[in-house]
């Protein structure tokens, strides 16, 4: 059974969110929330520093586990969970730039190659 996950509400500058809609786009992601909570993920929360700028409000749902977390950090460090967020998205882009990411939100899908009919085994076949 999954983690339950939670909404949280949180601000977004402009020039974060076009980054993130440009990232989604390119890599055909099918969530931007997937993308989020993978750039959470990755993000060393030890390593976050502020500004602020012009913003878009986004909601994603998280599991408490990481919700907690994200609290935890910004709390120590006096900063708000929405600016971790920020910063681990602009990290996970930056990363993807050097170094392509595996798809965050993306379906995998299978392939079987059928054979032949030439070479189709009859199962009955002895």
């Amino acid at each position: 059974m999954p983690n339950k996950t939670t909404p949280l509400t949180f601000e977004i500058d402009m020039d974060v969110f076009t980054a993130l809609e440009e990232f989604k786009d390119r890599t055909n992601s099918k969530s931007t929330s997937a993308i989020i909570r993978e750039a959470i993920e990755r993000y060393d929360l030890e390593d976050v520093a502020a500004e602020f700028k012009e913003s878009k409000q986004v909601s994603l749902r998280l599991e408490k586990e990481t919700r907690d977390r994200l609290k935890l950090v910004a709390k120590s460090q006096g900063i708000s969970v929405g600016f971790i967020i920020r910063e681990c998205i602009m990290n996970f882009i930056a990363e993807d730039q050097v170094t392509p990411q595996p798809r965050a939100g993306k379906t995998r899908t299978m392939t079987v190659e059928k054979p032949d009919q030439e070479e189709a085994i009859n199962p009955w076949q002895i």
